[in-house]
Order: C-alpha cells, then structure tokens, then sequence
C-alpha cells in the first residue's frame, strides 16, 4: 500500500497535467469529441465479459491453498479465452464498421472533425488488443500486489503524457493522433510487462495451451458473468453521460463536466489505492474463515472515508482556485458543479467500499439487482433531469443511483457477515 500510494499519486499527477497538455494540442470541442469517444471505447472494457475478475477470485483461491499447477491452468484458461472472446468481437467491429454514422451518434459534423469513423475504427482495434494482455493486471491483484497493477496503468498514462507533450512542441493539433496516442501507449506497456512477468519470477503461471483446460471455463464463465455485470453497471453510469450531455448540449460542453470529474476523482485514486487490496485479501481471510478480520477491517475503512468526506469539502472550497491555475479561463465551471461531482464522488467511495467486500466474498447478487435497476432508470432519469436542470441534472441522476447502490451494498454486507457469525 506504501508503493501503491507513491504509484497512484504520479498517476493522479500525470491524470491532471493530461487536461491542459491535451487541450492545448486540441480545441475544446475536438477534446469533447475524444472525450466522449474514449467513453464509448470503455464500453469494450467489458467485452472480456468479467473473465479478468473471475480469474483475480479463482487464482487468489488457488495461491491460498498453494495450488501454483491449478494457478497456470486458471491464467492458461483466461488468457487464451480472452483471445477467443475478443477476437471475435474485432472481426464483428470490422464486418459492423460500415453501419454505424460516428457524426451521428456524437452529435458532430464531418465539416469539425474529418475521418471519425476511421478515428473509431483504429481506437477500436487498438484498445482490444490492449483488453487481452490486461488480464496481467488481474494476476498481479489476485497475488495481493496491486502496486505493480497500478504500475502498469500508471506506465500506460505516462507514455501518453510523453508523447502528447513532445506532439504539442512538434505538430498541429490533430484528433487521429491522440486517439492512436491514447490507446497504443497501454499495449506498448502490457506487451512489455508480459514477457517479463511471465519469463522472470512469475514463470509458473506463464499461459500454456496446454494448460488450457474446458473443464475451468464455466467456473471462470459463471463467476465472470456476475463480474460483467457489474462492468456493465459502472460503464452505463460514467461512459453514457458523455454522450448524453454531446447529444443534449454540443460535444464542447463534454470537456467542462470530465474536468470536474477528472479533478474530484483524484480522491477515487487515493482512495483506491486503500480500497484495492481489500477485495482479494477478502477472498483470502474468507477462503481461511477469518471473519473477524474482514469484520475489523470494514469498520477501520469506514472511518477513513470520513476523512474523505473531509477532504471533498476542502476540494470544493478551493476548487474556482484549482481550476484557474490547472486550465487557466478556457474552460468556465461553475460551483454547482464542482458540489454535485464531489457529492457523487463521496456515494462512490461508499460504493466502492462494500461493492469490493462483495466482491472478495463471492455474493453478487444484489450487486446485479442492483445493475438491472441502472440499466433501467440511468437514461430516462438523466435526459428528464437534464432537461430541467442542464449538465447538472446529468451529475444528479448518477449521484442518485450511486447512492441507491452504496445503501444496498452497506445494507447486504453487514446482512452477510451477521448471518455468517451466526
């Protein structure tokens, strides 16, 4: 956790300076359009349909119980499932690409931005092949060493940071090059870090086909879908509203709502770098029936996030302030804003907190309730209270089901550990 707070704060760093550095090779309305391109990009997150959670739980397990034979079979499995999974969806994208209007669907024309369906079409590509090496991330969870998970993530921002400040001194702006900028720098990284890992200290979970085994893909499968689902739930939430807010109010006014998000969810990588252990050593002490320390451990993270709240209610305060000096008068937020995006960051961060005790203990199932009930509401909810209230009714109806969530996962967890105790 000591690493990991070093590695997210020049992550959270590298996250800010991003903003300025991309604004200043792109123009507002061009950095709205990546801005809400990317968010549909994370969307095919999902596509490895939960398998890298699945395998983080089912290694974790296997690691406890010193089980290294059955490890290489579950990282043989998921990696070249992903393969399987993800190539599929590239031949669909490409047989597809034909049939979709980008101009449509961001609400932009083709006289603003030029090629953006071949824009779409290269992120598309490059952000799946970065989808089938991520699962290196998931292994390095599951061995309960999210620093060097975090390094990977924070190596893939910084090569972008590199090359996007070097572009800004050497070339006019140009969206094509921060697309290909923005989703190779992750590959480049993840294609790196594999033959080290996997020829280095962690050779006895180097993928094997013939470590590939059918019998394990519905037990990966079962447990992922559950984790899909939740992919689904986080992407429905904060990837739509991009394209909700382009649609209702012009592609520009994407860029002042992300760069509140951006400035308040730098708390989310504090707090992750907390909050990310807890899921697999919760599989771990369950596993070994030490319900007393997930029990104690519950209520120490639960008096951390009032230092949160604490913390939030500093950020608003200076926030007009924050903003003038990180992007200078280009870009107008008004405090409102700045309220509602910490109110939501504080529901997530309770969220967060029991969605990953879940998590470790395997019970899913209100977390897919809780899903549905997103998929159901997030639409009609936002456009209703947008058009009443602008982009801020866009934030509320995030911050209301967020909240919906963090009660419902509070409520199970507490449920769970009582009838367990009992």
């Amino acid at each position: 956790m000591i690493a990991s707070f070093l590695i997210r704060g020049i992550d959270a760093l590298i996250y800010l300076l991003l903003v300025p550095i991309t604004l200043g090779y792109l123009n507002p309305y061009e950095y709205g359009v990546w801005l809400t391109l990317n968010s549909i990009l994370v969307w095919f997150n999902s596509f490895d349909i939960g398998l890298g959670n699945g395998l983080r739980n089912k290694l974790t397990i296997a690691l406890a119980e010193n089980d290294l034979k059955k490890g290489q079979c579950y990282v043989s499995t998921t990696f070249f499932m992903l393969s399987i999974i993800i190539g599929g969806v590239m031949i669909l994208g490409f047989v597809s690409y034909n049939f979709f209007d980008w101009y449509e669907i961001l609400g932009t024309s083709p006289d603003v931005i030029k090629g953006l369906n071949g824009i779409m079409l290269i992120s598309f590509t490059l952000f799946c092949l970065t989808l089938i090496f991520k699962f290196i991330g998931n292994i390095f969870l599951a061995l309960q060493m999210p620093a060097l998970s975090s390094t990977l993530t924070t190596g893939g921002h910084f090569l972008s940071l590199l090359i996007i400040y070097f572009l800004t001194k050497l070339t006019t702006g140009d969206l094509l090059i921060v697309a290909i900028v923005y989703t190779l720098s992750p590959l480049i990284v993840y294609l790196v870090a594999y033959p080290i890992m996997f020829f280095g200290k962690y050779s006895y979970l180097r993928p094997k086909i013939t470590m590939f085994k059918r019998q394990e893909i519905r037990g990966l499968m079962g447990l992922g879908i559950r984790f899909f689902m939740i992919q689904i739930g986080g992407v429905v939430l904060m990837s739509i509203s991009n394209i909700i807010i382009s649609h209702q109010f012009g592609p520009q006014e994407v860029t002042p709502y992300n760069i509140t998000y951006r400035y308040f969810s730098t708390v989310l990588l504090i707090f992750g770098i907390i909050i990310t252990p807890v899921w697999s050593a919760t599989t771990d002490a369950y596993h070994r029936k030490d319900i007393e320390w997930i029990r104690s451990c519950s209520k120490r993270i639960s008096k951390i996030n009032i230092l949160f709240l604490v913390g939030l209610v500093f950020m608003v305060l200076i926030s007009k302030w924050i903003y003038s000096l990180w992007i200078g008068n280009e870009v107008f937020i008004p405090l409102s804003m700045s309220v509602l995006m910490a109110c939501f960051t504080y529901s997530s961060i309770w969220n967060w907190t029991y969605s990953n005790f879940l998590c470790g203990l395997g019970k899913l199932n209100i977390i897919s309730g809780y899903v549905t009930i997103i998929l159901i509401l997030y639409y009609p909810l936002s456009i209703y209270l947008s058009n009443l209230c602008g982009i801020n009714g866009v934030i509320t109806s995030i911050l209301i089901l967020n909240s919906i969530g963090a009660v419902l996962y509070f409520t199970q967890f507490h449920q769970i550990i009582k009838n367990i105790s009992n």
